[in-house]
């Protein structure tokens, strides 16, 4: 008995780090099914489209359109094995340098967005308050 209820606390925390995992993937502006294909590689040798496929039962022409999003993030590797194509997972280095290049750009939000706010303002000045819409 105690052990059905060992395995099943195991069984959640894996779940909670998976989630985890997935969701701060996911706030990285990856799709939900690029940070799944993301995280099933992060537990295999290099494998093909079509195992990714089978493993994550992802639509295939789907997984070959994440795995391009992974890799425009550098979050995946293309390599050729016995003539054909198959993928990894880079390391967790690659998420530090992607967190670093979003908070870049943060910043470069921050700074713009004074000048964005006053460009916005004069605008609204610059609309006629009478002017109405007819449907």
């Amino acid at each position: 008995m105690h052990g059905n209820i060992k395995a099943s606390c195991c069984q959640s925390n894996v779940h909670m780090v998976d989630q985890t995992i997935l969701s701060f993937l996911t706030s990285l502006h990856i799709s939900q099914e690029a940070a799944q294909i993301y995280f099933s590689l992060l537990a295999t040798p290099p494998i093909s489209a079509s195992a990714i496929w089978k493993r994550t039962h992802i639509p295939k022409t789907m997984v070959y359109r994440r795995l391009e999003e992974l890799q425009r993030h550098g979050l995946v590797a293309e390599h050729i094995d016995a003539f054909k194509k198959v993928y990894t997972a880079t390391t967790a280095d690659q998420l530090a340098l992607l967190v670093a290049s979003y908070e870049q750009e943060v910043q470069k939000m921050k700074q713009q967005l004074p000048h964005i706010t006053q460009l916005l303002q004069s605008h609204s000045q610059t609309l006629d308050p009478h002017t109405k819409v007819l449907f």
